[in-house]
């Protein structure tokens, strides 16, 4: 019990650092705010994606071969095969997560005179 809350809390600190070197790295960024934008928002599109597939996939024990490609037919005991709707709601965290810092960095940024 203990050590899942410690792990948790330092899941939101790595989060948190992350939040923060994206804040730091669009605020202290040379480019015009639209390509900022474009390129924050593919760089969060990308790492949200990778996050998300990393989600729960149990180990498979007994697979078939076929022209196909490989199919399971029993999975062990050690995670879980999440949902369309889990995958879709975890990416939408992580998108969120990481697009927020992008959109207030570039809103905080000082304005430059034409």
């Amino acid at each position: 019990m203990i050590l899942s809350e410690i792990l948790k809390a330092v899941g939101i600190l790595i989060a948190a650092g992350i939040a923060a070197y994206i804040y730091n790295t669009v605020l202290n960024s040379k480019k015009e705010w639209k390509k900022l934008l474009l390129e924050g928002f593919i760089w969060c599109v990308v790492g949200s994606f990778f996050l998300t597939m990393s989600l729960g996939k149990p180990t498979c024990t007994d697979q078939e071969y076929d022209p196909r490609g490989t199919v399971c037919n029993q999975y062990a005991d050690d995670g879980y095969e999440p949902t369309d709707e889990q995958y879709m709601a975890k990416f939408a965290f992580y998108l969120t997560l990481f697009f927020v810092p992008v959109l207030y960095g570039i809103n905080q940024r000082p304005k430059l005179e034409a």
